[in-house]
């Protein structure tokens, strides 16, 4: 972010490329602010159509289908117990702050399920 003089004032860097979940950007394009999928840190706007929010839910969908239901028709209980290991640094930001929403890296993640593999109907 710059002020009037061009003198940068905030800053901030995304993780990996910024890639990974379809990073967007409000900016000013052809005299209109418009979403762009194309951020352009230091240069010209470039308009880029952002994936319609219906299609990112639809991908992700099928990503944990694909990734809980590997047969296809496997399913699972109506619970499943998510573990994940953190670093001491990373388990203290967490008790530290309850309310906040700040990523930390975890070093290992588990996905298990033992339970009733029924379904509801209704």
């Amino acid at each position: 972010l710059l002020d009037a003089t061009g003198i940068p004032v905030d800053s901030m860097t995304l993780p990996g490329t910024g890639a990974d979940d379809g990073t967007e950007t409000y900016a000013s394009i052809d005299g209109q602010h418009k979403y762009t999928a194309s951020p352009t840190p230091g240069k010209a706007n470039v308009y880029k159509e952002p994936i319609p929010l219906e299609e990112k839910l639809r991908a992700q969908n099928e990503a944990g289908n694909a990734f809980f239901r590997v047969d296809g028709a496997q399913t699972f209980s109506k619970i499943v117990d998510i573990n994940v290991s953190l670093d001491e640094e990373g388990l203290a930001m967490i008790e530290d702050h309850p309310n906040w929403e700040e990523y930390v890296q975890f070093q290992e993640l588990t996905v298990s399920n033992t339970g009733d593999t029924t379904t509801d109907e209704g």
